[in-house]
């Protein structure tokens, strides 16, 4: 079986992958192994879902990381039948910690206690109040609109925190690609899953959480909170084709209308894939599953030190009148994607964008004969490491292909597009793909300037 994994991201990268297979009968009867196309043996996970009737597998989840998957590109992998039998899941109780090669963890009521980066050496957390990843919840009176001149802020009535109810970390799953554990805990007014999800090869800690039978209970607001530990702080986060740092680059004064709070000093914020927050001797950034994130303590006593803390639900009611109340009953899931690096949010841009983004894979049985590209390939790759590229398409009036990039830490920069095939004709275009000039060409290669923060579009037709 043939496993082909995606990368959709104009660079390259490592990822974790999930894909179904669906061997033969007799073909996979203990277990699967995975191999790359250089036939080196790639670690694995396995969730058998169905088994045929003699036994063997009839469809196997596989999870395993793919390594340097080329830029809007692909890299071939192939599931073979073992019948070596895999040893069962550990489902270990009282759990306290986690180790990979990047991360030690140790694990608390309510939440993560701590994490070491063992490249850096250093504690990422500060957890005096909270601990990372532990979900909270305070009363949030406000509207869906804006006809505030400034957002409410929560307040304690109500207040609770995992930390205040008993619950123990147990194993869920264990393997040569991840670890999982996970804590249950009972609310007043629903159930919490929370789970740590660290990878074994790749520097990656992912907090899950999930709120199960939430009663749609008025004017109730959940967060989780980061307290992450960095010297001299500052956050930044991704807005679209860009990063705006906090009390650095916001624009100047109030919003206008009926708004008339200082921009600098709003919050919550809406974000893109990630925000982070940032030192002298390291940063961490975060994705993310939801678009508002705090930075301020907004419990009473306030902490001192900054706090990220994404802002997962809250139940309000419409502006109007007589409108109805947006209180979101039911089961509701949110996933982060933590990983530490050096100073600067530069260095974690990508990371936060690539768990937005994962690599996707599709497996294919029999193999087909007619195939005609290689192993692993990229369809178009980039070599400056700030621009991004975030549009391919088809043309509108032909055949072309419409490519459209931008500069995405604010520095103008001359770059290349290296394309797999020969291109005829490369042109640039005004936003609506008008052609505005022609563009440098050579062969595959076509050579483009690029402002800071500016975006780019070009139109691109392939030789015949």
């Amino acid at each position: 079986m043939r496993v082909v994994v995606f990368n959709a991201l104009s660079w390259k990268r490592s990822g974790p992958v999930r894909v179904t297979v669906f061997p033969g009968v007799g073909e996979a009867a203990g277990g699967l192994d995975l191999f790359d196309s250089a036939g080196q043996s790639v670690p694995v996970q396995l969730d058998i879902k169905q088994r045929h009737k003699d036994g063997s597998i009839a469809a196997a989840e596989l999870l395993f990381v793919a390594g340097e998957v080329p830029p809007i590109g692909y890299a071939t992998y192939y599931a073979r039948g073992s019948r070596e039998p895999r040893p069962p899941r550990k489902h270990e109780q009282g759990v306290t910690s986690l180790e990979s090669r990047y991360y030690q963890v140790q694990l608390g009521p309510g939440g993560v206690k701590q994490i070491v980066d063992r490249e850096l050496n250093e504690p990422l957390l500060e957890t005096g109040k909270f601990l990372g990843g532990e979900l909270f919840t305070m009363q949030s009176v406000g509207e869906d609109a804006g006809e505030w001149s400034e957002p409410q802020q929560p307040t304690m009535e109500g207040f609770d925190r995992l930390g205040r109810h008993a619950a123990r970390w147990r194993q869920v799953e264990s393997g040569p690609v991840r670890d999982v554990v996970e804590a249950r805990y009972t609310l007043a007014n629903a159930t919490v899953v929370q789970r740590v999800v660290l990878y074994a090869t790749i520097k990656r800690i992912d907090f899950e959480v999930s709120l199960l039978k939430w009663d749609g209970t008025k004017y109730r607001e959940f967060r989780l909170a980061f307290p992450v530990r960095a010297d001299q702080g500052r956050v930044a986060y991704e807005v679209p084709f860009g990063t705006l740092e906090v009390g650095v680059n916001e624009m100047k004064g109030a919003a206008g209308e009926r708004y008339t709070q200082e921009v600098s000093r709003v919050r919550p914020r809406g974000i893109q894939n990630w925000i982070g927050l940032y030192g002298s001797r390291l940063g961490v950034t975060l994705s993310s599953s939801v678009a508002v994130w705090d930075y301020l303590d907004p419990t009473e006593p306030k902490a001192e030190a900054l706090m990220l803390q994404p802002v997962l639900l809250a139940s309000r009611r419409s502006c109007h009148g007589e409108g109805p109340w947006y209180l979101q009953k039911g089961d509701h899931h949110f996933r982060f994607s933590l990983t530490s690096h050096g100073p600067g949010w530069q260095s974690g841009q990508r990371q936060g964008v690539e768990a937005n983004a994962p690599l996707t894979a599709i497996a294919d049985r029999p193999e087909n004969p007619e195939a005609h590209l290689p192993e692993s390939g990229s369809f178009v790759s980039l070599d400056a490491g700030n621009l991004v590229l975030s549009t391919m398409k088809k043309c509108e009036d032909d055949e072309s292909v419409i490519i459209r990039v931008f500069d995405s830490a604010g520095k103008a920069v001359r770059g290349h597009l290296t394309f797999f095939a020969p291109v005829r004709k490369a042109e640039e275009t005004d936003l609506i793909e008008d052609v505005t000039g022609t563009l440098p060409l050579e062969k595959d290669r076509v050579a483009v300037t690029v402002g800071a923060y500016e975006i780019r579009t070009m139109k691109i037709t392939p030789a015949k």
